[in-house]
């Protein structure tokens, strides 16, 4: 296995391993949006918590399946770093902005690639 190879499989295995995760917290915090009488404040920040980690665990999904259909570690790292920077720019941290929270929690996971894998 070349060393192209190897550093494919690490970051597709850090992707997948940050997927898993924004899926573990977005069903734990299902469980509180099926209580029968949640109070208010647990209740939106369930809701909150299940927007943040299904809008991140589908973005890095999108990230996650190029990397593994091209099988090319040039065009891996401008994808990430591309959108890394473009949701850095676009980002909105108004109080009435539903999908911050999930675009700062992609920024940090597009950023961390960068560091660990191209730096």
């Amino acid at each position: 296995m070349t060393t192209t190879e190897t550093k494919l499989d690490a970051l597709t295995a850090a992707i997948r391993h940050d997927i898993a995760a924004c899926d573990r917290a977005a069903t734990e915090s299902m469980a509180t949006l099926g209580k029968i009488k949640p109070n208010l404040y647990d209740f939106k920040k369930a809701n909150r918590l299940v927007a943040a980690n299904a809008y991140a665990a589908f973005y890095l999904r999108y990230i996650e399946t190029d990397v593994t259909s091209t099988r090319d570690i040039g065009r891996a790292e401008r994808l990430i770093r591309f959108h890394a920077y473009q949701q850095k720019n676009m980002l909105t941290l108004d109080n009435n902005s539903v999908t911050a929270p999930g675009q700062f929690m992609v920024v940090n996971h597009l950023d961390s690639y960068v560091t660990r894998f191209f730096e």
